[in-house]
This record gives structure tokens, sequence and C-alpha cells, in this order.
């Protein structure tokens, strides 16, 4: 690990795209990864379970804490090294640090981009430009995926892999002052859908 507090950000940590950040999809052997390029996190992360799924090999490292943007360390010790994979027109091959986060299953941080040179960065237009290999190359970032209702089943299959960063749930109901239902009820209707 390098001399650096390792740090991510902690939209980053959960999945969430910032102003900061362009998500893009990379191509490992025959599987499409999400892969947030964040210059708010200084190494590159994997999720410990994509890691687990795409057969990687993952070694132990010499243990270190990452500190999240709320403040927050969190120790880990887990390395997949030389990971190769297409980022769009380019071969990538990485050094990534297993964590336990949601949403991205990849984190490219600074780490990775002070590897490309000098970059000119639209974040309007969620792109970057830079030499690679001798060539110009433009990595195009996908929008800001909208957020739309799911069905009971895909809400459970999400669950199930573990793959929910962020779950919000809104209804208006007018109570009658009489009513008994109370926060606690509600709460366990929630729970017994999730599982």
């Amino acid at each position: 690990m390098d001399a650096i507090q390792p740090e991510m950000s902690l939209l980053a940590m959960a999945g969430q795209q910032s102003p900061n950040s362009i998500r893009i999809t990379s191509i490992y052997h025959e599987h499409r990864l999400h892969v947030l390029i964040d210059s708010g996190s200084t190494h590159n992360f994997i999720q410990e379970r994509a890691a687990q799924k795409l057969h990687l090999t993952i070694i132990p490292c010499k243990p270190f804490n990452v500190m999240v943007g709320n403040g927050e360390s969190i120790c880990y010790n887990k390395q997949c090294k030389g990971v190769k994979s297409k980022l769009q027109q380019i071969d990538c091959v990485c050094d990534l640090y297993g964590l336990q986060m949601k949403g991205s299953d990849i984190v490219l941080g600074f780490q990775w981009l002070k590897t490309l040179g000098p970059i000119l960065t639209d974040y309007k237009r969620l792109s970057m430009k830079f030499s690679w290999q001798g060539r110009s190359v433009e990595l195009l970032g996908e929008p800001i995926p909208t957020t739309e209702p799911i069905q009971l089943h895909q809400l459970r299959r999400l669950n199930s892999c573990d793959a929910i960063a962020s779950i919000f749930f809104l209804k208006v109901d007018f109570i009658e002052e009489n009513s008994t239902a109370s926060a606690d009820s509600i709460l366990e209707e929630i729970m017994e859908l999730l599982t």
C-alpha cells in the first residue's frame, strides 16, 4: 500500500455517483462491471462480492485502514493484483483492494488516474480525454441512472445478492387521530417484504 492514507469518498462507498466521478461499464471476460472513476478516492477498489463472482485471486496484503468520506476508518487486508479489463476502447490492468461496498463493482481512484498523465475531464458531458499508449482516447460516462419503481421479485433478487446500495420508500397516508398504526408495525411489514 502506498504511503498515502487510503481514502474513499462516502458517495463512492455507497455506490452513488458524485459531481467528481464518472460511471462507465467495463468488461472482464464476458462479465459487465459497473466502474466508478472517482477523483475523490485515493486507490482502486473492488467490491469483494464482485471479486468472488469473477473468481479473481484474492490475496492477503498488509492490513490497511480506509478512511471513508464521513471520517470513519475501516480496516481491510485483501487485494486482487493485475486485474485485466476493458474500459470502453482501452485495455486496463489494475491492482484492486477488496472492500465491502455497495453499488459499483469497481472504483478507480487517483491511483489509476495518475497513470494517465494529463486528463481533460468534462463533468457536464461525463467524458475524459487523455493519451493512452500513444493515441488520443475519450471515455464517455453513462448518465446518472434514473430511479424507477421495481417489482417485489426484483427487490428480493437484489437483496439476496447484497446489491442494494440505497432504498427509498415513500408513501403518503392520512392517518386518523384514533388510528393504532405505529412505526414499528410498518417497519415489520417492510422487513417481512425483504425476507
